[in-house]
């Protein structure tokens, strides 16, 4: 039953005004359970449950899965609000982006390679939703362009240095404050 009424609290409604669909939000919790099932250990499980949270737009749980332990999974996350245009969704971002920025992952260049394609799914989330532009990278490594065809990346162009994402990351931070009381 308690399940039920969570999904029930999770469900988006749509309303379709001059043409254009606007999505309002019900008080959009997540439950221990849910919770459990986003962060789980399995990849298996933590995986369907942001699928199941995409397919029913759950924006909570999809912010929860920018906690995952797994990055592509926390990419997909970014990726799917994105996609919603969230706006709302914009701190959960950016803490995910800071993060992901400060950690320090085992598994040499492979995992190195990761964090910089969460850092670009953020970025980019972040870039469409605030509408700033972000600074000109730098270009790939030559060990990062090799490893791009080994992991399967299609990650193409610059990438942001470290000091850039710092810039960055308090770029969007003021941003936000400066316009969290007009989103909605």
């Amino acid at each position: 039953m308690g399940t039920i009424i969570s999904i029930m609290l999770c469900s988006l409604l749509f309303h379709e005004v001059n043409g254009e669909e606007i999505t309002t939000r019900q008080t959009d919790t997540v439950t221990k359970e849910m919770e459990e099932k986003i962060l789980n250990n399995d990849y298996s499980v933590a995986k369907k449950t942001l699928d199941d949270n995409k397919e029913q737009k759950s924006v909570k749980a999809i912010q929860m899965s920018l906690k995952s332990r797994f990055l592509d999974i926390r990419k997909q996350a970014a990726d799917a609000i994105k996609e919603l245009n969230d706006k709302p969704s914009i701190p959960a971002l950016i803490e995910a982006l800071e993060d992901n920025y400060q950690a320090r992952y085992s598994g040499g260049l492979e995992m190195e390679s990761r964090k910089s394609l969460l850092n670009k799914s953020l970025l980019s989330a972040l870039e469409m939703l605030t509408g700033l532009t972000l600074p000109e990278g730098h270009e790939l490594s030559p060990a990062q362009a090799a490893l791009q065809p080994i992991i399967g990346s299609n990650a193409e162009g610059h990438e942001l240095s470290v000091a850039q994402i710092k810039e960055v990351i308090q770029e969007f931070k003021r941003w936000w404050n400066e316009n969290k009381d007009t989103i909605k």
